[in-house]
């Protein structure tokens, strides 16, 4: 690599760099985070890269890119461009199968423009090469990882749209534990006895056009990891917010058929209507005894949200929230009101006239989040 062009990245990071160094966050993980950007900046910055050789420009230049990657993700999580309150929710999910994420993981967000634009970015997670390269040249250690969940910027208040969020933090829950790759491995093993399986076909269509002798492919094994994927992160999500993703994945997915990425999502459905009636079908049953075998018995695919019945919201009354279960049942309860008598709202609070979408909508986001924003409240004053 050209120094001078490293040089022209550096200029390119420093010009980044001068806008957010004064960045202020909702909490002091990511300020430590940033604080630690700063420690390495200053490392980088004083550097003479004519003096270093190709392979050391190489490395300087895989850590420009880790500061880049940083910096978007910290710059789309400041107090003014995320409300916490859907990063809380979200955060108390990774704790459950995550004890440890106060020590090692901060979710984080990144702003882009399409408004279907869910999804999961594992690099700063897993790519435990940059961490390695960052400490071996500066004796720099990152505390905390990020966890980096792409959000569409126009839809980032609203808390009926946050809910594919919990989808998406299911594929980080699954590539930590390697669910996927580990049952598609066992699924590869079989493969010729479960083609002719009726209820493996179902969940796994596309199994039937491919030949006897390409079975055992890389290309087929990538296509199972892809499917058991998304029904891992469905099944996740659902366990907090029950269908509310089901409702949602109408509009994002439509009525999309069977693809080398994504299952149907007809199929997306009807796995996380099972698992919420508690009936077993043949990916419910698989995931299941995958997640117990590979959390030692610590971990279950289970209801972790817990029903109110209250009509506090047709009051226009924050619910008041007693648990994390009922917490993420909020996103549910949200859904429901969307979903219901629009009139009920105007004439249990005395309007003479029905109320718009839009001013449907504006209640349900701001009764969600002023429920979870008084339950934090509450939470954090009882521990003090």
């Amino acid at each position: 690599m050209n120094f001078k062009l490293l040089q022209l990245n550096l200029a390119q990071l420093t010009s980044t760099w001068n806008k957010s160094r004064n960045n202020t966050y909702s909490d002091s993980f990511r300020q430590d985070y940033h604080n630690t950007l700063e420690e390495l900046f200053k490392e980088i910055d004083k550097e003479d890269f004519s003096k270093l050789d190709a392979n050391q420009l190489e490395e300087r230049s895989f850590i420009i890119q880790f500061f880049f990657d940083s910096v978007t993700f910290l710059d789309n999580s400041t107090l003014s461009n995320i409300p916490f309150e859907i990063v809380k929710c979200l955060e108390l999910a990774l704790k459950t199968w995550y004890p440890k994420n106060d020590n090692d993981f901060i979710i984080v967000t990144s702003l882009i423009k399409n408004i279907k634009g869910f999804s999961f970015n594992p690099i700063l997670s897993f790519y435990q090469l940059y961490y390695d390269i960052i400490e071996k040249n500066y004796g720099i250690k990152f505390k905390k990882k990020l966890i980096q969940i792409n959000v569409p910027e126009y839809l980032v208040n609203d808390y009926l749209a946050s809910v594919p969020l919990y989808h998406e933090l299911g594929h980080f829950i699954d590539k930590y534990y390697n669910f996927s790759v580990i049952l598609a491995n066992d699924f590869s093993t079989d493969i010729h006895k479960l083609i002719s399986d009726k209820d493996f076909v179902e969940f796994f269509p596309l199994l039937q056009t491919v030949r006897p002798n390409e079975l055992k492919s890389d290309q087929v094994k990538r296509y199972l990891e892809n499917q058991i994927a998304e029904y891992f992160c469905d099944i996740f999500a659902s366990q907090y917010i029950s269908d509310s993703l089901t409702i949602y994945l109408s509009f994002l997915a439509h009525k999309a058929n069977s693809s080398p990425t994504h299952p149907s999502t007809e199929n997306r459905q009807i796995v996380i209507e099972n698992f919420l009636n508690n009936e077993h079908n043949f990916v419910i049953s698989k995931l299941r005894e995958t997640v117990l075998n590979c959390t030692k018995n610590s971990l279950n695919l289970e209801i972790r949200f817990r029903k109110f019945k209250n009509e506090d919201f047709k009051l226009l009354i924050p619910q008041e929230i007693n648990s994390e279960a009922e917490l993420h049942y909020l996103f549910k309860y949200g859904w429901d009101m969307w979903q219901s008598d629009w009139s009920d709202l105007s004439r249990s609070n005395n309007m003479t006239e029905n109320l718009t979408s839009y001013e449907v909508y504006t209640i349900i986001n701001n009764l969600i989040e002023k429920a979870i924003g008084n339950y934090i409240v509450q939470n954090t004053w009882n521990k003090l």
